[in-house]
């Protein structure tokens, strides 16, 4: 699968791909590998689950100078997918796809339209950023933990050789190390 802001232009047989004298080419194996490029495909071309018509319109549009205009039609066609019993999920994955690999849209296109999704939307919104929510308090609490070992180490200095501090808090020789060079610059 590819899907690339221009149409791609590589041969699919892979004897073409190997730069090789004339006289091995028939010795080598010479097959064609299955290739679709979805970059200039249309939404109305691509048949199957539900599923599978969502990300290829969203590898497809993703390099669209237009994606901001196609995104309410993008949206509605992700929300199809929120009836099925991993519809959350995969919102959640392709509404981080669309605004981490592009520039094109911003996280307020985004917003306003889930938020035109009504209801569906706005529930889909608050449970996305309720997560987001979670997953920050966490790494806030990570983040916590370890500046406050870091502080008990810088104490535990004062008094104990690295190697003790070391074994004392769990943090690598080097790490102490580095908070004793830091203390000491003070």
């Amino acid at each position: 699968i590819y899907h690339g802001a221009r149409m791609w232009q590589v041969p699919v047989n892979f004897l073409a791909l190997m730069d090789t004298p004339e006289g091995l080419r028939p010795y080598l194996p010479d097959f064609q590998y299955h290739f679709t490029d979805f970059s200039y495909v249309s939404n109305e071309t691509i048949r199957g689950e539900i599923w599978l018509r969502v990300s290829a319109a969203v590898l497809r549009a993703i390099f669209n100078p237009g994606l901001r205009d196609e995104l309410d039609e993008l949206i509605t066609l992700v929300f199809q997918l929120s009836r099925q019993k991993t519809g959350l999920e995969y919102i959640r994955t392709i509404l981080y796809y669309l605004s981490s690999a592009t520039e094109r849209v911003k996280r307020e296109d985004l917003e306003q339209a889930l938020l035109r999704q009504g209801t569906q939307g706005e529930k889909a919104m608050s449970t996305i950023a309720q997560e987001l929510i979670e997953q920050g308090i966490e790494q806030g609490i990570e983040q916590g933990i370890e500046q406050g070992v870091k502080r008990v180490a810088r104490r535990l200095l004062k008094i104990h050789d690295v190697v003790t501090v070391s074994e004392l808090t769990g943090l690598t020789i080097e790490d102490v190390k580095a908070l004793q060079t830091e203390e000491q610059r003070r």
